[in-house]
C-alpha cells in the first residue's frame, strides 16, 4: 500500500496524475479522485490494485493486462472507461493503481438514502425508466461476453448531466485481483464476488454466473428503491422466495416481470435484457400505488449505510484459508412490524361486518312487516274478544 504522503493533495503520480483528495478506503485499498493532466485536466479515479502484492509487480500487471482485455475493449457512454493499470515507485516501493473515468453524481444508493430523509421513495415510473436507461448497458456487456456480477444500488451512478444510470465496478476486476494476490503474494485467499440478496444463490453458493445472474441483481435493487429496503431483508434463503408484495403494490404487468426475473432457477429467468426490454413498454407506468402505504415504507425505512459511494472492492472477501472468510454484511434496514399491513384492512373489515349485520337486521323486520297485515291482525283480535264476551252472557 502506498504511503500516505505520496497521495497527498497536489502530489503527481507517473508525472501525470495529480491527487485531489480521497475517495474512500476498501478491502484491497484507497480510492482517489486525481485529475489527468495530459488529458485537458479531465477528472479521473486511481484505486489501489491489490496492494498486499510487494514483489512480482511486472508478472502481476501483465496479467491484469491479459485477463482484463475485454475490459478494456468496453466502450459505451454509460460506462467508466479503464484507462490504466498505473506502477508508482515510491522510494523502492512499487506498488499498482488502476485508472478509470471519474463519475459527476452520486450512487443509487446515496439518492434513496437522501429520499428516505425526506420520508419518500421511488416511484414505479421511475424504476421502470431506470430499467430502460440500464438494460441496453447490460446488453451491450453481455453481448461481448461480460457478466457485472455486482450489479447493486451502490455500483450505479446517477450522472448529474444527462441523469443516466452509470454502471460502476465491475465485479471480474476484483475477481481478477483476487487472483493476482493469490498469485503474486503469500496470502491464501477466500473470495466471494456479489453482495447478500443481491447476487443469486448460484452465485453466492456456488460461484456460477450468467446473464440471467445480472438480470437478477437487475430487479433486486429495483426492490430496494421501491420499498427503501435492503434487498437482503426481502428475500427468504431458507425456502428462497422474496415476499416484496408485503412491502409495495406494483401493476401486474411489472409486478410479473419482477416475479419472472427473481425465479430461484436461472433458466426460469429471462435470458437476456433484450427480452426484458421488449416487455417492458408493455408495463403501465403510469400506476400508481396506494399512497398511504408508500408513506408508511418511507416512514419505517431508515437509510442503508455502506462505506463509501465510490467502490472499495467491499464485495470481495479476503482472509486467510485458515481463518473462517469474513462475511460482507451490509446495515439492514429497521424491521418492520410484518402484521402492520393487515391493521388498516382488518379495521375496515369490523366496519364493513358491523354495517352488513345491520342492513340484514333492517331488511328482516321489514320482510316481516310486509309478511302480516298489522290492521287486520288488530281487527281479528277485537272480533275474537268481543265473541268471547257475547258468548258468555
Amino acid at each position: 500500500m502506498l504511503e500516505s504522503s505520496l497521495l497527498a493533495p497536489g502530489n503527481i503520480l507517473g508525472n501525470r496524475y495529480e491527487i485531489v483528495r480521497e475517495l474512500g478506503r476498501g478491502g484491497f485499498g484507497r480510492s482517489y479522485l486525481a485529475i489527468d493532466r495530459n488529458k485537458f485536466s479531465e477528472k479521473c479515479v486511481l484505486k489501489e490494485f491489490a496492494p498486499q502484492i510487494k514483489t512480482e509487480l511486472i508478472k502481476a500487471k501483465e496479467l491484469f493486462e491479459r485477463e482484463a482485455e475485454t475490459l478494456y475493449k468496453l466502450k459505451h457512454p454509460q460506462i467508466p472507461a479503464f484507462r490504466e493499470l498505473l506502477r508508482v515507485n515510491d522510494g523502492g516501493s512499487e506498488s499498482l493503481l488502476l485508472v478509470q473515468d471519474y463519475i459527476e453524481g452520486e450512487t443509487y444508493l446515496a439518492r434513496l438514502n437522501h429520499r428516505l430523509k425526506q420520508q419518500q421513495l421511488f416511484s414505479e415510473a421511475e424504476v421502470i425508466q431506470f430499467c430502460r436507461d440500464l438494460l441496453p448497458v447490460i446488453d451491450y456487456i453481455h453481448r461481448l461476453g461480460v457478466i457485472h456480477r455486482d450489479i447493486s444500488p451502490d455500483n450505479i451512478i446517477y450522472r448529474d448531466h444527462d441523469k443516466l444510470p452509470i454502471l460502476i465496478d465491475f465485479g471480474s476486476v476484483k475477481e481478477i485481483a483476487a487472483t493476482v494476490v493469490s498469485r503474486y503474494s503469500n496470502a491464501k485467499i477466500a473470495t466471494r464476488i456479489g453482495k447478500q440478496g443481491y447476487a443469486p444463490d448460484e452465485q453466492m453458493l456456488r460461484g456460477k454466473v450468467s446473464t440471467p445472474s445480472d438480470l437478477y441483481a437487475i430487479v433486486a435493487t429495483a426492490l430496494t428503491l421501491l420499498t427503501g429496503r435492503d434487498a437482503s431483508t426481502i428475500y427468504s434463503p431458507a425456502d428462497a422466495t422474496w415476499d416484496w408484495r408485503k412491502y409495495i403494490q406494483l401493476s401486474p404487468g411489472f409486478g410479473a416481470i419482477i416475479d419472472r426475473l427473481l425465479q430461484h432457477n436461472p433458466q426460469d429467468r429471462y435470458q437476456s435484457a433484450a427480452e426484458v426490454l421488449a416487455v417492458l413498454p408493455a408495463v403501465n407506468a403510469n400506476y400508481t400505488a396506494d399512497p398511504a402505504l408508500t408513506r408508511r415504507l418511507a416512514t419505517n425505512s431508515t437509510p442503508i449505510v455502506r462505506s463509501n459511494q465510490i467502490s472499495q472492492l467491499k464485495t470481495i472477501e479476503i482472509s486467510p484459508r485458515s481463518k473462517a472468510p469474513v462475511a460482507s454484511q451490509p446495515t439492514e434496514l429497521a424491521q418492520r412490524d410484518p402484521n402492520e399491513w393487515k391493521k388498516p384492512a382488518w379495521q375496515v373489515t369490523k366496519v364493513m361486518t358491523v354495517t352488513l349485520f345491520t342492513c340484514l337486521a333492517i331488511s328482516g323486520v321489514v320482510k316481516w312487516v310486509q309478511a302480516i297485515d298489522p290492521v287486520k291482525m288488530v281487527k281479528n283480535q277485537i272480533d275474537t274478544t268481543t265473541a268471547g264476551i257475547i258468548n258468555s252472557i
